[in-house]
């Protein structure tokens, strides 16, 4: 050890401004920010009661973001693996990431009374809330695999 005193901390926050400078990274962080923005207007305007398929936009965007950081952290931040990785693991892992994010989300609207109807209502709005969520996310998936291809092939 140095007299001075431990350095190390300098390398990871190196590494971490590295890392935040990958264009997945930022393309995440601004879905997030449309999203918010979006969901903002849609209750200061009643978007959601007013136009019923609004919500469908927000979860269509709300996959995009999901598979984006999953897509990002699993395979560019290079805090889970840096080794080509099979297509079925790539999409497998974006699919789980969909769902935990996705079923936690739903957790959330149910629990706070937000989620659309009841009953009957409530599993048809929330399914297709999952099929918003997943064509999202496929779309992405499927962009990032023609584009980063090479590396994600074992």
């Amino acid at each position: 050890m140095s007299p001075c005193g431990d350095f190390s901390f300098l390398t990871e926050i190196a590494y971490t401004t590295q890392m935040l400078k990958t264009p997945l990274f930022w393309n995440a962080f601004w879905v997030l920010v449309a999203i918010g923005v979006l969901h903002n207007i849609a209750l200061k305007l009643h978007l959601y009661y007013d136009w019923l398929w609004f919500d469908n936009v927000l979860h269509f965007l709300g996959g995009a973001w999901i598979a984006t950081l999953v897509i990002w952290f699993f395979f560019f931040s290079g805090l889970v693996t840096t080794r080509p990785i099979r297509l079925v693991s790539f999409v497998g892992i974006i699919a789980a990431g969909v769902l935990l994010i996705g079923t936690a989300w739903e957790i959330y609207e149910y629990a706070f009374d937000i989620a659309v109807g009841e009953g009957e209502r409530y599993v048809v709005d929330t399914l297709f809330d999952f099929l918003m969520a997943y064509i999202g996310a496929g779309i992405v998936a499927y962009l990032c695999y023609k584009k980063y291809h090479q590396p994600l092939i074992a």
